[in-house]
């Protein structure tokens, strides 16, 4: 019978979206945040839009104060330069001069990360649940209202240039 085979399409997994209060909360994570290193994920994530892997393998000497630059070694291996800020300058400075000679920026493990980052978006009261993924679009999201540039947004997070399909 022709419905023995049937299988319910499989919902979406949700988007993840950017944080309710934007900039003011990603700020909120890294002041709550225990140690230079997880206040330094954080950051990378909210300020930079790295992935929780990308943030986690940074090199200490990919980052150029002078240029102003993160050297980011995304998914598939891609390279891609995102925008060192000043903000997220100030959160990372001396983390990077005292990691400098070691591997990566912060040594913390993956899933650590991103269980510390829900459990501290919990701790401070943020609107919703909230994973690591939705520091990467609140930075999106800030991107876009600056800039109303959706190409240099794609180029930040490390998308594949594509078109939109509507």
């Amino acid at each position: 019978d022709m419905f023995l085979d049937y299988k319910p399409p499989t919902p979406d997994r949700p988007r993840p979206k950017p944080l309710t209060e934007r900039m003011a909360g990603v700020r909120l994570l890294i002041e709550a945040a225990d140690g230079d290193e997880m206040k330094a994920v954080i950051a990378l994530c909210g300020f930079a839009g790295l992935r929780i892997s990308e943030a986690l393998g940074v090199h200490p000497r990919n980052i150029d104060f002078k240029r102003k630059t993160i050297l980011i070694r995304g998914k598939g291996d891609k390279e891609r330069t995102v925008p060192l800020s000043d903000e997220l300058r100030g959160v990372i400075a001396a983390l990077v001069v005292r990691r400098w000679d070691e591997p990566t920026l912060v040594n913390i493990g993956d899933r650590s990360a991103r269980d510390r980052i829900t459990r501290l978006g919990e701790q401070v009261g943020l609107d919703h649940i909230i994973s690591s993924h939705h520091l990467r679009a609140t930075f999106a999201t800030q991107v876009m209202e600056d800039t109303h540039d959706l190409r240099l947004v794609q180029e930040l997070l490390g998308h594949a240039l594509s078109l939109i399909h509507i």
